[in-house]
């Protein structure tokens, strides 16, 4: 989860309500996950977790007018999940900022600045995987990142699905184990759904055990 402070500067860990609704209301119980718990495996051994979802906020680079953005703790923790999930073959959904810590966790590349990918929405241009998988040749999705990565900086064990106009990967799906990212927004269904969201929902479900 997104991390943030209140007034008092009183650091707190926050969802954004679309994600409860959307999953709600396909009938899976989502379980937040706190930031700072340190027996993150033992919870999720315990609760039995079916899959992962990497939502976004904060950044991964701690640099120029985002400095104070990204989150340490944040990031060690959901690279324990990452290490627990991919060791036991868990569905792993990466949106954003999860898409993009998907990338460095696997290939140790953090990622760039993009411009124009913040508050806009944008058509995507999809390889011959990515129109098997989505079933289109043509979609345009909302767009609320400050950071991409280029198709030259996306290793092998990644295949492309989609990217932007301008050459910012926007959907990868791993080769080996089940995980899909995306760096939209599929829960933000207030703005609208776009023709790809109902296909990363779909293999959601068809990858859950």
């Amino acid at each position: 989860m997104r991390t943030d402070k209140t007034r008092y500067d009183e650091k707190i860990d926050v969802l954004a309500q679309a994600w409860t609704k959307i999953l709600s209301q396909q009938g899976y119980l989502p379980l937040p996950v706190p930031n700072d718990i340190d027996n993150i495996v033992q919870w999720m051994k315990e609760l039995k977790i079916s899959a992962i979802i990497l939502s976004g906020g904060n950044s991964l680079t701690n640099i120029g007018k985002y400095v104070g953005d990204a989150d340490l703790v944040r990031d060690a923790n959901e690279e324990r999940i990452l290490d627990f999930a991919m060791g036991n073959r868990l569905p792993i959904l990466g949106v954003c900022r999860g898409f993009q810590l998907l990338i460095r966790h696997t290939s140790k590349l953090s990622p760039v600045e993009v411009k124009e990918h913040a508050g806009k929405s944008h058509h995507l241009r999809f390889t011959d995987a990515g129109k098997a998988f989505f079933k289109v040749s043509k979609c345009s999705v909302n767009s609320y990142h400050n950071f991409g990565y280029q198709k030259s900086q996306i290793s092998e064990i990644w295949e492309i699905l989609s990217m932007s106009l301008d050459g910012v990967v926007e959907a990868v799906i791993h080769s080996v184990h089940p995980i899909l990212a995306v760096q939209w927004h599929p829960e933000r269904i207030d703005q609208g759904r776009n023709v790809c969201d109902k296909f990363v929902w779909k293999w959601l479900k068809d990858n859950l055990k």
